[in-house]
């Protein structure tokens, strides 16, 4: 005899096998959304960890740089206080190095940035005063500057677009492209 739908319905193991497909549907639902929240939030986690390692490397080279003036007082005039120096200057191929140093640092910390944009807390980066620092280093070395405008290719688009104009802005002379 075939079974027509009506006794489906009245079958109370067929409803009771209904109930349990549903519930054990409605569980696995709950078990994959559940997952997928805990996978957002390992992500998160491993992002933020991963910010605070950059974070740590960028730290790591400001202290490299801090210590290069450190050992060479000399040379930070040519780096802060807005002195020039020339090629034919005996201590030129030292500052011209110190500059470079300088520009890879800048450069590495603004793609940092530029990469974790709104990543990074202000409680960790201090923005102010890294905007502050960024603009003093390129509105108080001439030689930077001129290190950044003769090879611009050598730094990333950040760099370039944000230090070429300060440094055109601050040593119009350098508008020539010097060596």
């Amino acid at each position: 005899m075939r079974r027509t739908k009506s006794d489906d319905d009245s079958n109370p193991s067929t409803q009771t096998s209904d109930v349990y497909k549903r519930v054990i549907d409605t569980v696995t639902l709950l078990v994959i959304v559940a997952g997928l929240y805990f996978a957002w939030d390992q992500a998160k986690e491993f992002n933020a960890g991963q910010n605070l390692s950059n974070w740590s490397d960028v730290s790591a080279r400001t202290y490299e740089i801090d210590k290069v003036f450190v050992e060479n007082p000399e040379f930070r005039q040519y780096f802060l206080d807005g002195v020039d120096i020339t090629p034919d200057n005996k201590d030129y191929p030292k500052a011209a190095s110190i500059a470079e140093l300088l520009l890879d640092y800048l450069d590495s910390f603004t793609a940092l940035l530029d990469y974790n944009h709104g990543l990074i807390s202000n409680g960790i980066l201090q923005e102010e005063a890294w905007k502050h620092y960024f603009n003093e280093s390129f509105t108080k070395s001439p030689l930077l500057c001129r290190r950044l405008i003769a090879d611009p290719l050598n730094y990333g688009q950040q760099l370039r677009q944000t230090g070429i104009p300060l440094c055109e802005k601050a040593f119009p002379a350098l508008n020539q492209h010097q060596p």
